[in-house]
């Protein structure tokens, strides 16, 4: 896990949320940071209490933290974090398939996730993957999971082994941008329609 890599999505997001996940015995307590659409595991680094500690552990300056909104959550149970269930096995969980095709939208990287029969399709934003990109890299055994929460919305968990490093909010694509899509694919076909009459008349 890379601290600097997750200052940095704070500060693109222009918003810090740690979560305080509190055991059953009150003798331990989880640490996660993040935004309102990606959460990553503190485990393993020092566990900040404070704002002020946040802030330092981050390496953030003063002056451009303030241009960050923080907030802070105390959570009783690992199931319920602000609504993700971040357990490192949920019973109702797809394994999900990452696809060959990824998308480039205004300069922005989107990693494609599919499920197993390629039926549906969801993205998740690449420079979201940084601050775990080391454990992606080396890892045997990286997994992306497809979760629900209690309402129905979807998101992603990123698992080491059965280890939930991350948590992440698919990138919602909808109305214009999947209709310049389809129109893409349409463009493709008829180009590749073409190619093909092309190379008949060269013979």
């Amino acid at each position: 896990m890379k601290i600097a890599a997750i200052a940095k999505v704070i500060k693109d997001r222009g918003s810090c949320r740690l979560y305080r996940v509190h055991g059953s015995d009150d003798l331990e307590t989880k640490f996660y940071i993040g935004t309102n659409s990606e959460i990553y595991s503190l485990e393993g680094f020092p566990k900040p209490w404070s704002e002020a500690e946040v802030m330092t552990m981050l390496g953030i300056e003063k002056k451009k933290w303030e241009d960050v909104i923080y907030t802070a959550y105390d959570c009783n149970t690992i199931t319920d974090v602000c609504g993700l269930n971040l357990e490192d096995a949920v019973q109702n969980e797809v394994e999900c398939k990452t696809s060959y095709i990824n998308l480039n939208i205004g300069g922005a990287l989107l990693m494609g996730l599919t499920d197993p029969d390629e039926k549906t399709i969801d993205f998740i934003a690449a420079s979201r993957l940084v601050p775990v990109m080391d454990e992606i890299k080396k890892s045997d055994y990286i997994n992306y999971c497809l979760r629900h929460t209690t309402s129905g919305s979807r998101y992603y968990v990123i698992r080491d082994g059965m280890i939930v490093r991350a948590a992440l909010l698919p990138i919602n694509l909808s109305g214009n941008l999947l209709e310049t899509l389809q129109k893409m694919v349409n463009m493709a076909r008829e180009t590749a329609r073409l190619c093909k009459t092309e190379d008949k008349k060269a013979e």
